[in-house]
C-alpha cells in the first residue's frame, strides 16, 4: 500500500475538530440513507438493522396491510400498476 491509500482516522478526526472549532471554516456532513443499516440490534434472536432498508420497510408495510382484509383491494390495485 502506498501512503496515499492509507486511511488516517486520527488525521480525519483532527481536521473535523478544527473545522468544528471555528466559524470561519465550512463544515458539512452528509449522512446517507444507509446509516441506520450500520446500527445492528438483536431482535427475536436475529441480528437486524435498527431501521430496515427501503425494501425491508416496503415488505413490513405490505405485510401489515395484507393482514387487514379491508386493504386487500387497494393493495391489489397498487400492485397491478
Amino acid at each position: 500500500m502506498t501512503p496515499e491509500q492509507v486511511h488516517d482516522p486520527a488525521g480525519q478526526t483532527r481536521l473535523l475538530r478544527q473545522a468544528a472549532s471555528t466559524d470561519k471554516l465550512a463544515l458539512g456532513l452528509l449522512l446517507g440513507a444507509g446509516c441506520p443499516q450500520a446500527i445492528r440490534v438483536q431482535h427475536e434472536g436475529e441480528d437486524r438493522p435498527l431501521i430496515p432498508a427501503i425494501a425491508g420497510l416496503t415488505e413490513a408495510v405490505l405485510a401489515k396491510l395484507r393482514s387487514d382484509a379491508e386493504s386487500q383491494p387497494l393493495i391489489e390495485q397498487v400492485e397491478s400498476h
